[in-house]
């Protein structure tokens, strides 16, 4: 009987025990909702709770701004960061599970002020604030405009507010719920010029088993609809 329990012992200590992935976050309302809450919310994490629950694979979140979470990410094993856009410049960099959602960027100006815009290039001799860290302003600073980067949706509202910029570049969702929290008139977009996918952008060296579970599950959750209603989108 004494061996029987060894033997069991032994085959116990053998089992592999899953690796936790760290799921490293940022704020960025509404898909991710993060000050003043005891737990993060939004849309992308109603998607990502059952996705890893229904994959069975443990995940830790963790806050960091957008740009170290990108770093480390791509340094550490185990670790994930969304959302994320896909470019080409990092997509050997990391494994990609998504999409996460679906963004339409444009760029916002005070609303007390009416700069025209007909082309983007129109906007290369004003003042532009960004997200650090962000795609879509590392694509802006490549190709000759003036950027400002904050570390945060509400710094940059705040810079547009005070003229200290002339436009703000966010998606349509983000500065919806970020202007309403700035006690800012509705802002219109005086330029819409850039539709993306947001992704989880993993470590090249994530647990190949759970990024493989976990696409397979997000990919069951996109054909039932469940992922659709979690991100509220209409396609």
């Amino acid at each position: 009987m004494a061996r029987v329990a060894l033997v069991v012992c032994l085959l116990l200590v053998a089992l592999p025990v899953a690796a936790t992935i760290k799921l490293l976050i940022y704020d960025y309302p509404p898909l991710i909702a993060i000050k003043g809450q005891a737990q993060p919310s939004g849309h992308a994490i109603e998607l990502i709770k059952p996705l890893f629950l229904q994959a069975g694979v443990p995940y830790q979140f963790v806050e960091q701004p957008l740009r170290r979470a990108i770093y480390q990410a791509a340094q550490k094993q185990n670790y994930c960061t969304f959302p994320v856009i896909r470019t080409q410049q990092r997509e050997a960099s990391f494994r990609w599970i998504g999409p996460i959602s679906i963004n339409r960027y444009g760029l916002y100006g005070h609303p007390e002020l009416h700069h025209k815009l007909v082309t983007l290039n129109d906007a290369k001799s004003y003042k532009i604030g960004a997200y650090a860290g962000s795609a879509v302003a590392e694509y802006l600073s490549q190709n000759g405009f003036s950027i400002d980067q904050t570390n945060s949706i509400e710094q940059g509202l705040q810079m547009l507010k005070h003229s200290r910029i002339d436009f703000w570049v966010a998606d349509t969702q983000s500065i919806r719920q970020a202007s309403k929290t700035a006690n800012m008139a509705k802002l219109s977009p005086s330029l819409s010029f850039y539709t993306s996918m947001s992704f989880m952008a993993c470590n090249l060296e994530t647990t190949d088993s759970d990024l493989l579970a976990l696409e397979a599950e997000l990919k069951k959750m996109y054909l039932s609809g469940q992922a659709q209603q979690l991100l509220h989108l209409s396609f």
